[in-house]
Order: C-alpha cells, then structure tokens, then sequence
C-alpha cells in the first residue's frame, strides 16, 4: 500500500505525541519533574554535572590515595557532541577541587600548539611551571618530559587537553607520543589527565585495541541533557511543556541557557533566540513556524517531515 505524504505527517505526529505521553506517564510515576525546580542562580543541568563530577572526583581521589602503587596516575577520556557542555563540565570541576590545573583547548595551529599549551602551563599554579617556560619546548615529546618534571610528587594535578582529536588531525603520532610519556613518566605522577573531544569517532577509536592508547584511561561519556535537565533550565511547569521543549532544543545546554525561563515553546519559535538557533540550513526565507526542527537523540526530523510541504508541516503543528 502506497503511503502518501499526509499519511506520513500524520504518522509522524501520532509517533511524537506517544512519546509525549510515555514521558508524562514516567514523570508521574518518578516524580523528577515536581522535584526539578528552575535554576535561578546558574542555569546549568545539575543532575548530569553532579554525576560527572563526582566520578572526576573518585578518579583524582584514586590519584590522592596513590592506589595502583607505581602508576599512582590517572587517565580519563571524555567524548560527547559538541555544545552538551564538555568544557564547562571540565571548568566546573577544576574550579571545585582545590588542586593545581592545567586547563589547555587544542585549535588546530600545528607546531604552535606546543608554544601555547606551554604558555598555559606558565600561566597555572603549578609548581614547578617555570621548567617549561624556561626549557622552551618545540615538541610534544618534551613538553610532556618537562611537565612530568615540574610535577611535585606529594601534590595532585589536573590536566585536561580540550579538543584532542585536533591534535591527532595535526600529528597522527600524536598517540604515540602521550602513550610514551604517560607510560613512563605520567602514569607514575599525581595526575589526573583528561583528555576532551567532541569528534565522538577519534575518541571512541582512542581506547580500541590496535590503537597506542588502549586501555590507559577511562571513559566517560557527556550526553545532552534530559528532558527533566532541560525542563530545570528553561522553566517548563508540565510534562508536555518540558517534552516540547526538549525536542526544540536537543537537551543541548546553549540553547536551553538562551531559554528565558518560564516563556512557552511557542514565544520561544517566534524570538531571536528561537529563529536563530532553530534555522534548518539556508532555509532561513520560511516564517519561523516553518522552521520549527523537532530534534530526536540528536536528529533533526525537519529535513525528513519539513521539506517545505504545508502537508508535512501540519503534521509538525499537530505535534504542538
């Protein structure tokens, strides 16, 4: 039987409106929305921050408590979309935990990347930072050497080395290299190295057997937010209102922090905020109602039910 496009759109509305009606059903029995109050200090999703912290915190513990006898140091590796709020979670935690840290982000600038992951370190409170700064390092292989070096032994630090896979893009050896040195001098320091990427395939790929790092750091994962996070930071009252919101936003903490709190999905679409972060592409000639883009676990459904057909886009205002 041949489905038309109405069919479709209606299918397509029918499927979004169950989804909002199990989530109702799950908010009601758990009892998460009632809980979540708005942020009205810093608009952040606190559920999934306090998660991931704290498992930063049991790893810099592990690093404290020197478990592992020799190689006392610890490696974690963080992936996720880009914009769910990597860095901010990376920020969040190095400003909490009252140790020294060296918070560098990679930019893709070739042999100078080196000069500045040095000038970061110079600018930390890290002990023994003068090592690199006086030393002067062209390579990777010793800028990692003269960091382990200004490492006092009796006091943690955090390093984190933001956007990595841009580094590997750069040098392919670059794997190699931090194997190296984190197998022979790193791994036996006080560090907890974090390293940070949003190009989810690199960082997946990092930890796989085959690859110089495998098995050296744990992995942790940063998802967007949950339709309860993201019914925190906006302000949504209902289940219906939080799972609008959600599906507008893709839980993605940007957008959700343009929100103004409490303003309904519809306000939202027709603001400026709405209209310029909701634009499929170059579509940017449609009213900003043709441009609603429901997001799905990060899919955008505009370009399978949009289309600029006002047949499909019905079916798009029915989910409303």
């Amino acid at each position: 039987m041949e489905v038309g496009v109405g069919d479709e759109a209606r299918m397509a509305a029918v499927a979004v409106r169950v989804r909002v009606h199990r989530y109702e059903a799950m908010v009601k029995t758990s009892g998460d929305l009632d809980r979540c109050e708005p942020c009205t200090h810093v608009r952040m999703p606190v559920h999934g921050v306090i998660e991931h912290i704290a498992q930063l915190r049991r790893e810099l513990e592990r690093v404290r408590a020197g478990r592992g006898g020799a190689q006392q140091g610890r490696c974690v590796i963080v992936r996720g979309r880009r914009r769910v709020g990597k860095s901010r979670l990376l920020e969040e935690f190095c400003g909490r935990e009252n140790v020294p840290s060296i918070v560098f982000t990679a930019s893709r600038q070739g042999t100078e990347e080196v000069r500045l992951f040095a000038e970061e370190v110079a600018q930390s409170d890290l002990a023994g930072r003068t090592l690199l700064t006086d030393a002067n390092p062209t390579t990777w292989d010793a800028a990692l050497r003269l960091l382990a070096a200004a490492v006092d032994d009796a006091t943690p630090i955090v390093v984190v080395i933001d956007e990595f896979p841009y580094l590997v893009a750069d040098d392919p050896t670059i794997e190699a290299i931090f194997q190296k040195q984190w197998d022979r001098l790193l791994s036996r320091k006080p560090v907890l190295l974090v390293l940070v990427g949003s190009d989810v395939a690199t960082m997946t790929a990092l930890n796989t057997h085959g690859r110089p790092f495998f098995q050296r750091g744990t992995e942790m994962v940063v998802p967007p937010l949950s339709p309860v996070e993201t019914a925190q930071i906006v302000g949504a009252t209902t289940a219906s209102d939080a799972f609008d919101s959600y599906l507008i936003t893709g839980g993605l903490p940007l957008i959700c922090n343009d929100w103004p709190t409490g303003m309904q999905s519809k306000q939202y679409l027709q603001s400026v905020g709405g209209r310029r972060h909701l634009r499929p592409g170059s579509i940017a000639k449609h009213p900003p109602r043709r441009r609603f883009a429901v997001r799905v676990h990060g899919q955008r459904l505009d370009q399978h039910l949009a289309g600029g057909s006002p047949q499909r886009l019905a079916g798009v205002e029915a989910c409303k």
